[in-house]
């Protein structure tokens, strides 16, 4: 992810949406727009290339969609954004609907459950591991990962980084303290460059099995949302 690509693309999007509900044939523009992200994804961008983005075909199926939506600007409008949303915040995952994005189980994870919005985890040990692969988050670069969960066992959280052919090591790796009461609560930790890309992660939301609620994971820029 380039945030400065993110933040050049945005004006260009906002003027698609608002010539599509002033003008009459809004929804074939919105047709338009969403195909182009299609066809760059599928050739490879690499402003576009994330594990939790949908395959070309998908992007595809709802660019196809919008053309219902053509009789109804609004309803296109909001489709449209929808599908923005997901364009510029690869690595935000919210676990709306009935997709992971790309985290898997992989250790002492008996279930991944989407429940409302919520990505509820069964632990079955007191290492379980969360993990998600191609990402494309630049070199050299710090990053702050956020989550917010409910973690009713448990004293800590671990998060590990590392190139996609690598494996990962203690130099990338930071520990979250988590608050006894298993209560909703925010969570951030540092994540220190890399000289080469960030392209996977390992994330250990409890030191304790249990039933763990993820309501949302973020990676930002170090210093900024």
């Amino acid at each position: 992810m380039e945030v400065e690509e993110a933040e050049k693309g945005k004006p260009r999007f906002r003027i698609l949406l608002w010539v599509g509900i002033l003008l009459p044939a809004g929804g074939a523009l919105y047709l338009l727009a969403a195909s182009t992200l299609s066809f760059r994804l599928w050739m490879g961008d690499r402003s576009l290339q994330s594990s939790d983005y949908p395959s070309a075909i998908v992007w595809y199926s709802r660019a196809l969609r919008l053309s219902e939506d053509a009789r109804d600007p609004r309803q296109a409008a909001d489709t449209l954004s929808r599908l923005y949303r997901a364009y510029e915040g690869f690595s935000r995952w919210e676990f709306e609907g009935d997709r992971l994005w790309g985290w898997y189980a992989a250790r002492q994870i008996s279930e991944l459950l989407l429940n409302r919005g919520v990505l509820e985890v069964t632990a079955t040990g007191e290492d379980p591991w969360l993990e998600i692969l191609r990402l494309r988050l630049p070199a050299n670069k710090a990053y702050r990962f956020e989550a917010r969960m409910r973690v009713p066992k448990g004293s800590r959280a671990r998060l590990h980084w590392a190139p996609l052919t690598d494996v990962f090591d203690s130099a990338h790796v930071a520990e979250i303290a988590i608050p006894s009461g298993g209560e909703w609560q925010e969570y951030h930790v540092e994540m220190s460059p890399l000289r080469e890309e960030i392209g996977k992660l390992r994330f250990i939301p409890s030191n304790a099995p249990g039933r763990i609620s993820v309501d949302w994971i973020r990676i930002v820029p170090a210093g900024g949302k």
